[in-house]
């Protein structure tokens, strides 16, 4: 039918973009088109038309490659993949522990911000908070991302977060928060000392396949009578199970 053939150009642009992806060394023009079987002038204004996407660009040696737009597009794709990934533990979790609300952060411009949270008020829905941010050193969560972030990153939040200004109030020096937080990274878990006769707060690490240290899951949840400290103990134990279960997740 008239109007539903193929539009034969957008077919090639295809062709080369899977070539050149495919070929992770590189390609030079006269070789995309002798590879494809098109003429060089077709070849070059196909690529110029990717490059202008971003979906492919020129290295300094002349070749062709996968260009910075679809790099950052399966990035964005997997950050999506793994954050529901996180999700679906935390549902899990808060059906184990439903009186606990439950976070997962990240450092974010040295900024740690909240990406997900179930809260008790509305079980099993997992919450987005468009600018929810923790105290870097008051929260749990901030406290653990302080803990295990890189050199530089950890540099960057003391920077941007002048301990004199924003720490003095809850620690009564940066030696005994040092203390704390060697004791984290020892322990694998941030432990809130801070109100713990009123709650148990506390957060665990998420790493990578790699290794690379990722975010932080937290619970908070308020202690009452019939909800005694060892909660903790078991919270603790479903949440590092947890974390090791995201460690498998790219």
């Amino acid at each position: 039918m008239p109007g539903n053939e193929p539009v034969q150009a957008l077919l090639r642009g295809l062709d080369i973009f899977t070539l050149i992806t495919r070929n992770e060394g590189g390609m030079r023009l006269n070789e995309v088109a002798e590879e494809l079987g098109l003429n060089l002038s077709t070849t070059h204004n196909l690529i110029k038309t990717l490059r202008l996407k971003g979906f492919i660009e020129k290295g300094q040696d002349g070749k062709f490659y996968t260009g910075t737009s679809i790099r950052e597009t399966l990035k964005l794709r997997s950050e999506q993949d793994y954050l529901q990934s996180v999700a679906r533990e935390m549902q899990a979790l808060g059906e184990t522990f439903p009186v606990a609300t439950l976070t997962y952060v990240e450092e974010r411009n040295s900024e740690i911000v909240v990406l997900l949270r179930i809260s008790p008020e509305q079980p099993g829905i997992v919450q987005r908070p468009l600018n929810m941010r923790f105290q870097l050193y008051y929260n749990v969560s901030a406290l653990l991302l302080l803990a295990f972030a890189d050199s530089e990153n950890a540099l960057s939040l003391r920077y941007q977060h002048p301990f004199i200004e924003e720490g003095t109030k809850y620690w009564r020096d940066e030696a005994q928060l040092w203390a704390y937080l060697s004791g984290v990274r020892a322990n694998g878990v941030a432990i809130s000392p801070f109100d713990s006769e009123v709650a148990c707060r506390l957060a665990v690490p998420l790493f990578s396949v790699g290794g690379d240290f990722r975010g932080g899951m937290g619970a908070s949840v308020k202690l009452t009578d019939s909800n005694s400290r060892t909660f903790e103990d078991s919270l603790i134990a479903a949440m590092k199970e947890a974390s090791e279960n995201l460690s498998h997740k790219k």
